[in-house]
Order: C-alpha cells, then structure tokens, then sequence
C-alpha cells in the first residue's frame, strides 16, 4: 500500500532521473524531521525560497538548495549528509552504494539528491514557508 486512505501521503514513489528508475521510500518522522532540520540549517534562504515556491517552480527551488547545500557546509559533512538522504532509494530493488552507483555521474548525484529532497521534505519546508508567510503578513498590518 503506497498510502493510508483519505491522507494523501505517498510511503514510496518511484522516480525517473536521466532515464534511470529509482524507488524513494519514506523515512520515519524522526529521522526525517532530524534531516529536515540539518538541511534547512545550512540552507538558510533557500529553504525560505523553496518552502515560498508554487508546486511548478519547486524544482528550481530544490536545484537551487542543492548549489546552496554544497557551497554553504564542509565537504565531509555534504557528503555525509548526501549519503543519509540517500538510504530511502532503491535501484533496481536494492539499496545503492552511493559511490560505485554514481561514479563518473555527479551531476546524477545531484538530481537523484533533488528527487529525494521533494519527496521527503517537501511538505516539511511547505510548513516553515507558510508560518514565515503567517507572520510577514501579521507584521505588515
């Protein structure tokens, strides 16, 4: 079963990145909420940018996080923090091995990275951009 009934929430999704199937498996609320926390630490703007961005546009709001995140934390901690997201996908029903799966593809890296982004934090950042919203517009009044 891919949802409860009546939620609209997806537990898996299968993706299409370059021509090449993966399957994204939704993480636990706390290990999600925990990485959603990480990501938006270091994101700063362009999580607030993300979480502003209208369904059709999410995509260049998430590539944009994606620069954001590796230009903004250390490169140990981008990668280990690449890796953890990694851990819901599967490729041809098995988990990946980050390193051997992407050799020579780091732009694949990226997108595959941008995939798992929107469909783990999407609503995550969704929430954050409307509490901001909430309150520019009570303290414009």
């Amino acid at each position: 079963m891919n949802q409860p009934e009546g939620t609209g929430i997806e537990y898996q999704k299968y993706v299409d990145v370059d021509g090449s199937q993966y399957k994204l498996h939704v993480f636990m609320p706390s290990r999600a909420f925990k990485l959603g926390a990480r990501v938006a630490k270091f994101l700063g703007e362009p999580a607030v940018a993300m979480a502003g961005a209208s369904e059709d546009k999410i995509s260049d709001a998430l590539s944009s996080a994606v620069k954001a995140l590796t230009s903004n934390l250390h490169e140990e901690e981008v990668w280990a923090l690449i890796v953890e997201m990694l851990q819901c996908v599967t490729f041809e029903s098995k988990p990946i091995n980050v390193d051997n799966h992407f050799k020579g593809r780091l732009g694949h890296l990226l997108k595959v990275t941008a995939e798992v982004m929107k469909f783990q934090f999407n609503d995550f950042f969704s929430a954050i951009g409307q509490a901001i919203a909430d309150v520019t517009k009570k303290a414009s009044v």
